[in-house]
């Protein structure tokens, strides 16, 4: 996620906040009036308290004063809402200076426009920009080529100059070694000027080699932005796309966090949702669904909407439309009158679609990527298997009006690792 640097003057350190780092856990907003539990985590002082209260559990005037309260027992006292863990001191709320302080500079930097900061070298003004790799290859080829030379020339030096009275032997010594082998240092100086020019062939042809598929690769691969290595492999090499009918009116919804049942995991681009083995720590809202349901966080009440959901990886699933009156009524997706959804279950092995409690069977076939056409222009939803080609799945009329609906998902059976992922067209 693009954050901001902020600089520290008095110690010349630079430090690279995102929004995230300086959110509360229950708004998802910019701290407002900070205030740290004992355990550590954070949250506005207005968030905590309305979720003290909204439990049962209003701590009254007394702390507001300055004061703590007398001590609780277990099981009657305050919880946090990410590590649930209890204060059995009506907590103190003090307003955390030091954290409000860094809030107000990042909301600043954003005021005054910084520019925002991803993971990427080009970014980071101490570093230098690095030099093209053919570059380097070629000043690395002209120095080893240079110093071999020197070493051929003095070697060719040292031969013309005659090998004995080089050697710094006594002349009766040289003499001696003449009768004994006239071509010795002659056939060793012989050996080494061919070793020397071998090893240059050697280190002339390992060079070439490494620069082709140099060359190839960077002929083969597409220009992109350094900042590439931070995105998802899929961007990272992209395949050739398909044609999409809806392609001009796709968008890229995200998964509503705060919607989320205590067993769904988000990940951190909001494009996954995971079935998760442990219970997450959410915080408890009436905007939170008790099973397996996530709606998005966009909302629409007009307008022509394109959007694909990757379901490979999950067993049992439903993708449609709903309001959020389904969470209060504590309702499953396409079994009420502002929902609508298709529905695939491995053990059935039958895709279907429902709405308002009627179910009527589509298809045999497992869809692997869905698309869902929502056209509240023309007062209709559709959904399209995609994977290959495009091929109408089952199309549903709308009434008139339509309540604010939003994508809305349901992953049921609670098979850990079942996921389904919101595809970037």
């Amino acid at each position: 996620m693009a954050g901001l640097g902020l600089a520290f003057p008095a110690s010349g350190v630079l430090v690279w906040l995102c929004e995230d780092d300086l959110s509360c856990g229950i708004c998802q907003s910019l701290f407002s009036c900070p205030t740290t539990l004992p355990c550590g985590h954070s949250f506005c002082s207005y968030c905590i308290e309305r979720h003290w209260s909204l439990l049962g559990r209003s701590r009254g005037g007394a702390a507001r004063d300055g004061g703590p309260r007398a001590l609780g027992t277990q099981g009657t006292g305050w919880l946090c809402p990410l590590c649930r863990k209890e204060v059995f001191m009506s907590p103190w709320l003090k307003k955390n200076t030091a954290l409000q302080d860094l809030v107000d500079k990042y909301d600043k930097a954003l005021k005054e426009g910084s520019e925002p900061w991803n993971p990427c070298p080009n970014h980071l003004p101490a570093l230098q920009e690095p030099k093209p790799m053919k570059r380097r290859i070629n000043e690395v080829r002209q120095e080893l080529e240079d110093l071999l030379e020197q070493f051929v020339s003095g070697v060719t030096k040292l031969q013309c100059l005659g090998p004995l009275e080089e050697t710094g032997m006594s002349e009766a010594s040289i003499t001696q070694e003449k009768l004994k082998n006239p071509n010795i240092f002659q056939r060793n100086i012989n050996e080494i000027l061919n070793d020397i020019k071998e090893l240059k062939k050697k280190i002339q042809k390992k060079l070439i080699w490494e620069e082709a598929p140099t060359k190839m690769t960077n002929e083969a691969s597409p220009v992109v932005s350094p900042c590439s290595a931070s995105l998802q492999p899929a961007q990272r090499q992209p395949v050739p796309k398909r044609s999409c009918q809806f392609a001009q009116w796709s968008i890229l919804p995200t998964f509503d966090q705060r919607t989320a049942s205590h067993y769904l995991k988000v990940s951190k681009n909001r494009q996954k949702v995971t079935v998760s083995q442990h219970r997450q720590f959410y915080p408890e809202s009436r905007e939170r669904f008790q099973n397996s349901q996530i709606l998005c966080c966009e909302g629409f009440s007009s307008g022509q909407l394109y959007w694909e959901v990757n379901t490979q990886d999950c067993t049992a699933w439903a993708i449609g439309v709903a309001s959020k009156d389904i969470i209060a009524h504590r309702d499953l997706l396409g079994r009420t009158a502002d929902s609508w959804c298709v529905e695939w279950s491995e053990a059935s092995a039958q895709l279907c679609s429902w709405h308002q409690k009627k179910e009527t069977a589509v298809s045999k076939e497992r869809p692997t990527v869905v698309g869902v056409w929502l056209d509240l222009e023309g007062n209709q939803l559709s959904f399209h298997s995609v994977e290959s080609e495009e091929k109408l799945l089952y199309r549903f009329e709308l009434p008139v009006p339509m309540p604010v609906v939003f994508p809305a998902f349901w992953l049921y059976g609670l098979q850990p690792g079942n996921s389904l992922i919101i595809n970037e067209l």
